[in-house]
């Protein structure tokens, strides 16, 4: 995770300061880069919150809610952080329990709910107000779900045997979209479902996954209606409209060492 934060505060640092960056678009609306500066900045302050965390393992999975509360998880439970305490809910809290403790991803539903991917109880929604859990019908064959995120009304989640599924949970349906597939990253525009792999990013178009972009892919980050996909030393700017992704932007990061 370490390695991860330092990466994005390098990358900022490039994009920042140097004066190499090359724009291959005729017009640039710099509005449209608020996304990635944010995106970019976020992950700075990650490394306070884990020196307050000790004897549990963080996952790569962090979210704020709407109350500005700090969810983490981590294989000891879901950690609450407010900037000055933590409460970790698991099998041993006896006021917000959880039946189980090792939790691998998190992501926020309606502002005040998360959907847990789990090591040994698959996939759960965690109400951040009342502290009451469900758990989500699925049709997998593992216990395991290492990751998950909502979008519009249904969940997208990748197991640890390499299947990416859909789940409505309204239906109780769940939909295999791609088996043996490594996935690194899932992540969500306003429209379109992303999903990357070491080198493929993939757009989730009618259940099939459609590459949109490939080459060596170190890392991919959504907000709005903007995708920012990080490819050995460029970052693609991408804006989707519907079910298709449009509009890119790309930038050349400078190949000098960072200091």
């Amino acid at each position: 995770m370490v390695s991860a934060i330092i990466h994005r505060q390098r990358l900022l640092k490039a994009v920042l300061n140097s004066t190499h960056i090359t724009f291959f678009s005729k017009s640039i609306k710099w509005y449209k880069f608020i996304p990635l500066f944010l995106l970019l900045f976020s992950f700075l302050p990650f490394h306070t919150i884990a020196k307050n965390i000790n004897n549990q393992q963080i996952s790569r999975a962090i979210v704020q809610d709407n109350k500005g509360f700090i969810w983490l998880a981590t294989t000891n439970g879901l950690v609450r952080h407010d900037s000055e305490n933590n409460i970790t809910i698991n099998n041993n809290n006896k006021n917000w329990p959880l039946p189980f403790n090792w939790i691998h991803d998190i992501a926020l539903v309606d502002n005040d709910k998360l959907l847990l991917a789990t090591e040994t109880h698959k996939l759960w929604l965690f109400n951040t107000t009342t502290g009451a859990a469900q758990e989500i019908k699925t049709n997998i064959p593992l216990l395991s779900v290492y990751k998950a995120i909502p979008h519009h009304n249904n969940y997208y989640i990748f197991s640890p045997d390499c299947n990416l599924y859909k789940v409505d949970p309204v239906l109780q349906q769940t939909t295999l979209l791609a088996y043996d597939i490594n996935v690194r990253a899932l992540v969500h525009t306003k429209n379109n479902i992303y999903v990357s792999t070491s080198n493929t990013v993939f757009s989730i178009i009618n259940n099939e996954l459609v590459a949109i972009e490939t080459g060596k892919i170190s890392a991919i980050s959504a907000s709005g209606s903007t995708l920012v996909i990080a490819k050995e030393n460029e970052l693609i700017v991408l804006s989707d409209n519907g079910n298709k992704p449009v509009s890119y932007t790309h930038l050349t990061l400078p190949t000098t060492p960072y200091v």
